[in-house]
């Protein structure tokens, strides 16, 4: 990675995710010299890890550059992305706007729906969302319409950030056939359509998937000449000499480096921006003036993890998109989404761990040593079918439907570091089940409904059934926008309280639950502080 010539720039933007990228697009299009650091590497093709790939090929650590950065808690664990586009090679592609009961409260006045629209449609035109085309049937899809159609709900089809081509599920013994700049961007990408092979949150190895990479930074690379910087992980944010210097680990030869710029946005992504910015106010003592609120109001999105096994027909999880359907409750009480999810072969073994009534729970409460010995058993099974394909879809859990729950929770923990004595600060997420728990029983027992339907059984994740800890793919909150330095860190475009123009741009400044899924509002939120910026003159 070579060092930034004169080491300065207009702008810094930290994290390369829907935040970073949308940021760094916009403010590279003014003219700005534009540098944005990526803790993770760059992975195209081949390079998502698969199935038998090393463990520093999978996990991000302070020594491992892998693809997800999975962090446990006490009562809840955070799984996200590390590389060059963020969460959008890792998420299943959802893009639905939040309604306005989602902004009633915890909010700047005014902030809703209808001034968001405008942003919405900016970030939807560049990702190319479409629903899954109606001439494509899947197994899945039929099955799940049906089932919820059966308890009184309505699955419908959102948008998806995926490009289908001309909507006609493609033969998977024909090479994928790559389209030149499909959504007619001006920038140099290569595009296949989807070809269903539910791999969507393991890295899409055929550019099927609307990543970052392809739009948002593609342009402001090629078109508009910003700097992307790889393996450049920030450590510390200081005020200087009218701006920021950004100090930064250099993850290729292990060597700290350093950077200027009059303005810096950190979307670095909801755990990591907490992180960084509760390092320099309390332990790097380089931002102390962050107020009180930092690290408040923290969410998981209501996510929920579960599934339905041994369903009555079979559901072929890994054929299509990951996601394709979604059920919405919305009243008085509750707000929530339930999304049908597939899964790739290569995370069958996950599959098998949480079968019902089965070696593998028990052996789970015998010891842990125990269950990772039958996991070790079954990951070796699924590569040996992975590796030929010989029986795959007669043996894999073919009648197995895997669902993500998401709603509006109780956006009430804290974010915050820990002092102990041998090993300095660490990071903390104190979360309370008490103001989420009746938001999971309304998802439990709608999904119970709905794996009766399917004729197969319902399985809630086994953290939460074994040790009573959720998992959240979508955390947010920690530096919320707001309108009084008391309520959030962060006035109404991101900018933090007490250090002009220093920004906050990722699902951090979302300051309560939202309820689906909340990729798109993160990038209209960062539209609209793009905007906001290049307005008033910088």
């Amino acid at each position: 990675m070579p060092r930034l010539e004169g080491s300065s720039s207009d702008v810094i933007v930290i994290g390369s995710g829907f935040g970073g990228a949308v940021t760094a697009c916009r403010l590279a299009a003014t003219g700005k010299r534009v540098v944005i650091f990526e803790r993770g590497p760059a992975r195209t093709g081949e390079e998502f890890p698969r199935l038998g790939a090393r463990p520093s090929k999978w996990l991000w650590t302070s020594r491992w550059d892998g693809f997800f950065d999975f962090r446990m808690f006490k009562r809840i664990a955070t799984l996200t992305a590390s590389g060059v586009g963020g969460g959008s090679h890792t998420y299943a592609n959802v893009h639905i706007r939040a309604p306005e009961r989602s902004f009633r409260a915890g909010w700047p006045t005014g902030l809703g729906p209808e001034v968001l629209a405008p942003y919405y449609e900016r970030a939807e035109r560049m990702l190319g969302v479409r629903p899954l085309p109606e001439s494509i049937a899947l197994e899945k899809t039929t099955a799940y319409t049906a089932a919820a159609r059966a308890i009184g709900a309505e699955a419908f089809r959102p948008n998806l950030a995926v490009y289908f081509g001309d909507g006609v599920k493609p033969n998977p013994d024909e090479p994928p056939q790559y389209v030149k700049d499909p959504y007619n961007l001006g920038i140099d990408v290569l595009q296949s359509p989807c070809r269903h092979c539910g791999e969507c949150d393991l890295g899409c190895r055929f550019n099927s998937k609307n990543t970052l990479d392809l739009n948002y930074l593609a342009v402001a690379q090629q078109r508009y000449g910003a700097i992307l910087q790889p393996l450049a992980e920030v450590k510390s944010i200081v005020p200087e000499d009218g701006g920021y210097r950004v100090n930064y680990l250099n993850r290729h030869n292990g060597l700290m480096d350093e950077a200027w710029a009059p303005l810096v946005v950190v979307a670095a992504g909801t755990v990591s921006t907490n992180e960084l910015l509760l390092r320099c106010r309390d332990e790097y003592k380089t931002l102390p003036n962050i107020n009180a609120a930092l690290g408040r109001n923290f969410s998981g999105n209501g996510d929920f993890l579960a599934a339905t096994v041994n369903a009555k027909e079979p559901l072929n999880p890994w054929h299509g998109p990951t996601i394709t359907l979604a059920v919405r409750e919305m009243n008085d009480e509750h707000h929530f989404y339930l999304e049908e999810g597939g899964f790739a072969p290569d995370l069958a073994f996950f599959v098998g761990a949480v079968k019902p009534r089965s070696q593998y729970a028990r052996k789970f409460i015998r010891g842990p040593l125990a269950y990772a010995a039958r996991l070790k058993w079954f990951y070796r099974e699924v590569a040996r079918l992975t590796g030929d394909n010989t029986g795959l879809e007669q043996e894999l859990p073919a009648n197995t439907m895997i669902f993500l729950g998401m709603g509006e929770d109780g956006s009430d923990g804290r974010v915050s570091l820990k002092k102990s004595l041998f090993r300095g600060y660490r990071l903390n997420i104190d979360w309370k089940h008490d103001n989420t728990r009746a938001l999971i029983d309304r998802m439990e027992t709608q999904l119970k409904l709905i794996s009766k339907e399917l004729g197969g059984q319902y399985v809630a994740n086994p953290l939460w059934t074994v040790m009573h800890k959720l998992v959240t793919v979508h955390p947010l909150g920690g530096c919320g926008i707001a309108d009084d330095p008391e309520d959030g860190p962060t006035n109404s475009y991101g900018e933090v309280w007490g250090y002009p123009n220093l920004f906050v741009a990722d699902g951090s400044v979302v300051p309560r639950a939202i309820g689906p899924n909340p990729a798109l509002t993160i990038a209209a939120l960062a539209e609209r502080t793009a905007e906001h910026i290049v307005q008033r003159g910088f």
